[in-house]
């Protein structure tokens, strides 16, 4: 547990919680290369399974994206009220 949290924070949450989102078809690759080897039954995943991948890591892309855009915003904000010419001389 203790290396899992070091690593979230070596790592940033960000990537992590983008890492993750990965996991389900990585695991799906790994079923099927132990189906290969007759280690587990061949998985048959329906449509549900698909769709609901999908949408998660999408999801997870979207508000890493939109953190993304608003801290830029914020920066490009603050280095505009930090300008020499928007700053009075009072």
């Amino acid at each position: 547990m203790v290396l899992t949290l070091r690593s979230i924070k070596i790592a940033g949450v960000e990537k992590y919680i983008l890492s993750t989102s990965i996991l389900p078809f990585v695991l799906l690759g790994l079923e099927m290369l132990a189906a290969k080897f007759d280690l587990t039954p061949t998985p048959t995943h329906d449509s549900v399974f698909w769709i609901s991948s999908l949408l998660v890591m999408i999801g997870i892309i979207q508000i890493t994206a939109s953190k993304h855009r608003h801290a830029a915003k914020t920066k490009r904000l603050a280095a505009t009220a930090n300008t020499p010419a928007t700053q009075s001389t009072t």
